[in-house]
């Protein structure tokens, strides 16, 4: 079983549930295989065609792997690893 009791993703989605976000937000993580939150992606592609916007939380190798993936997206990276246009970082 993953251990996510101290996943930062977990912890934005229990915030934007308190009000912000209203269900429209869509999560994937390459780590968590089981389900536990809605709108949670398990296919990193099928996750990608349904969102505009990427925030990434955590320095996954997958998402560094990836990163070509995001191309088109507008990317809030919270972890400084995308270096494309329309990357905003913190």
């Amino acid at each position: 079983m993953d251990d996510t009791r101290e996943s930062p993703t977990l912890q934005m989605l229990e915030r934007m549930e308190d009000g912000l976000a209203g269900g429209m937000v869509q999560v994937y993580d390459p780590f968590v295989r089981e389900n536990l939150v809605p709108n949670q992606h398990h296919d990193f592609d099928s996750f990608l065609n349904s969102v505009d916007m990427v925030v990434i939380m955590v320095a996954h190798e997958h998402i560094k792997n990836n990163l070509n993936k995001l191309n088109g997206k507008i990317v809030l990276d919270t972890k400084n690893i995308h270096g494309l246009l329309k990357s905003y970082k913190l």
